[in-house]
């Protein structure tokens, strides 16, 4: 749901679910949004940006899920669809970036009068992905 500011702009939370097929993981992004209509036509044509957090099916070796910030910023049309439905339809820039951290152990073999001492050194690693690309969306509002 949106929440009229002015005649022009909106505000609201969303939900969303997505697929990623080049990181095989499924998407959960929760944020905020803000509609702006520049044009009073209907359709009404909207500019929007959105931003939040992004949740993920996937998990590091560690065993901890792989999440990040979210943005997306592009133009929009809403078709109505009866009392308080629609249907969005969206095209724009999104950028999501997914926080890994690997945690892996390397180790070091030594030898002290012939008897193999191995010891265990654990490592973190953290990196940080940033996807940029073309976002094309369909949404039901109610």
């Amino acid at each position: 749901e949106l929440y009229d500011l002015n005649r022009h702009m909106s505000i609201g939370a969303g939900l969303g679910i997505g697929r990623s097929f080049t990181q095989e993981m499924w998407q959960f992004p929760l944020f905020a949004t803000l509609h702006y209509k520049p044009w009073s036509s209907r359709p009404h044509t909207y500019l929007y940006s959105e931003l939040g957090w992004t949740f993920t099916n996937a998990e590091n070796t560690s065993g901890k899920g792989v999440d990040g910030l979210m943005f997306n910023l592009g133009i929009g049309k809403s078709f109505s669809l009866g009392s308080k439905k629609r249907l969005d339809l969206k095209i724009g820039y999104h950028m999501q970036q997914l926080k890994y951290k690997w945690h892996f152990n390397s180790f070091d073999f030594s030898y002290i009068d012939s008897e193999k001492i191995i010891t265990i050194d654990e490592q973190n690693d953290k990196t940080r992905h940033t996807l940029h690309h073309l976002q094309l969306s369909a949404g039901l509002v109610f």
